[in-house]
């Protein structure tokens, strides 16, 4: 928090902020949550996944992040792969959600 004479301002790095909690819905683009490697891949192209099923498991930082789909559905496309380096935001694959009943 930062204080002048006039106001009060809070400043935020948003860039810090990993893409599930951002405020806008990201559908079924799985991305990547910071610069790091994607270390494997627990999916296949067609392949039915559920929401919050571990879909990959990224390295950044000496730290594993385990990458959870945002929404049930088909996996549509793989744009990542084992040991490929990913800069944040960068998609990892798309998911064709499932029709909500």
């Amino acid at each position: 928090m930062l204080t002048t004479n006039q106001s009060e301002v809070t400043l935020a790095n948003t860039d810090l902020i990993p893409p599930e909690a951002a405020e806008d819905a990201q559908g079924g683009k799985v991305q990547a949550p910071m610069h790091g490697q994607l270390v494997s891949l627990l999916v296949e192209p067609d392949q039915s996944v559920e929401k919050d099923q571990r879909l990959a498991v990224f390295e950044a930082m000496k730290m594993q992040h385990e990458i959870l789909a945002p929404v049930a559905g088909v996996v549509q496309q793989l744009n990542g792969q084992v040991g490929q380096q990913m800069a944040a935001g960068d998609i990892i694959m798309v998911i064709e959600e499932a029709a909500s009943d």
